[in-house]
């Protein structure tokens, strides 16, 4: 602006003004002389033109980062909002296949004891049977052992 370019003028009149007076001094103090001349003060401007668009330069980027950063929030705040949308679309059916995994839950332990007991009662029949078939192999084995006694005797 302006007022920005009057004030920076100001200060480059200033810093020249300064160095031609400290020149003076240091001529006073130790004799030697030290030039300030128009070619000095086109430096001077150079380099504050030099900084000066280091500076915009850097602004810039600066500017150009944040204003990424911005979008990318914007674009997250869509996003969240969509998936919130497709959350709240998806509870009903959430809370729904809840519902069935706590029954089917219920119905797996109902079965599991069903299991248990028939598991139980398998095994005592399975016990009788074996004790029913051990009988049974030495009741088979008695009469196999009369009948190679009698046999000799038949023949």
């Amino acid at each position: 602006s302006m007022k920005h370019k009057e004030q920076l003028v100001q200060m480059c009149t200033y810093l020249h003004q300064s160095v031609e007076q400290q020149s003076k001094k240091f001529l006073d103090s130790l004799g030697r002389y030290n030039y300030v001349t128009p070619t000095s003060y086109l430096e001077l401007l150079n380099i504050m033109e030099k900084m000066l668009e280091e500076k915009k330069t850097e602004i810039i980027k600066t500017k150009q980062r944040l204003l990424n950063g911005l979008e990318k929030l914007r674009e997250t705040e869509v996003s969240v909002a969509d998936l919130q949308q497709s959350l709240e679309k998806s509870r009903p059916v959430l809370v729904q296949t809840a519902k069935n995994i706590e029954v089917l839950m219920e119905k797996i332990e109902v079965d599991t004891a069903a299991a248990t007991e028939t598991r139980k009662a398998t095994a005592v029949e399975e016990a009788a049977a074996k004790s029913k078939a051990d009988e049974c192999t030495a009741i088979k084995n008695d009469a196999e052992a009369i009948l190679a006694k009698a046999l000799p005797e038949l023949e």
